[in-house]
């Protein structure tokens, strides 16, 4: 049964003893009215379990490098956290690239919408970015999607195939439920690409910033802020991004 509004808290029963694991509890959202559909069907997954120090140290593991330069990426790449609001909801954080739509349709929107379709820049506020995700996904929404880096470790959608899934929307609807999924998808990502699984190994910042964010990293000064998270993580093996 739905509720009618707000959250179900769904705790996971151990059926051997039959007790409880308030420890995980799994967050379900009910989907606002008047979304688009695929997004209203990824906003009830929403589970909200939190990347852990051990998930972090089994990541490092499979990746053969160090929990401060995994922790360095997510630092950087998503600042605000991981999930940001949506309509009431928890939703992954997500930035918008106008230039991704723009190849992914060949240019056909660039007259009829600028904001949505063009040169890479004019982002935009963080709070409008699900807008234009919308508005885009209105012209052509597998595109859209596409258009977006994702969570955590904004990844974006077009790297679907990286990660290890057969389609855009596959990923989409694993990502949306947690963090800890968002960082599986982080390490089968740079498992994909040698020269990003050598580069973080051997924190080759730059490189690996050109690598992951392109070749305009450094307008953003990705490299050094990378560099920077990495000494503050390095120097604090408990701290958390």
């Amino acid at each position: 049964m739905k509720p009618s509004s707000g959250f179900e808290i769904r705790v996971p029963v151990n059926l051997t003893s039959g007790t409880t694991n308030t420890d995980k509890p799994n967050i379900r959202q009910q989907a606002p009215s008047g979304v688009n559909d695929f997004l209203t069907s990824c906003i009830p997954l929403y589970t909200g379990e939190k990347i852990t120090a051990d998930d972090y140290i089994i990541a490092a593991s499979q990746l053969n490098c160090e929990v401060a330069a995994i922790k360095a990426v997510a630092q950087t790449e998503s600042p605000r956290e991981a999930f940001q609001d949506f309509l009431g909801k928890k939703m992954p954080s997500i930035l918008y690239e106008r230039h991704y739509f723009k190849r992914l349709t060949g240019g056909k929107y660039n007259k009829s919408h600028p904001i949505l379709s063009g040169p890479r820049g004019n982002y935009g506020l963080y709070s409008a970015q699900y807008k234009k995700l919308l508005e885009a996904m209105s012209l052509d929404e597998e595109a859209a999607l596409k258009s977006c880096s994702w969570g955590k470790f904004q990844i974006m959608g077009a790297n679907y195939k990286n990660c290890g899934y057969s389609n855009v929307k596959e990923m989409i609807k694993e990502l949306v439920k947690n963090e800890k999924i968002q960082l599986i998808q982080f390490v089968n990502f740079i498992k994909y690409d040698p020269n990003l699984l050598n580069a973080i190994r051997a924190k080759k910042w730059a490189r690996f910033a050109e690598g992951y964010n392109g070749t305009g990293y450094k307008e953003n000064a990705y490299d050094t802020k990378m560099q920077k998270a990495y000494d503050v993580f390095k120097a604090n093996s408990n701290k958390m991004p």
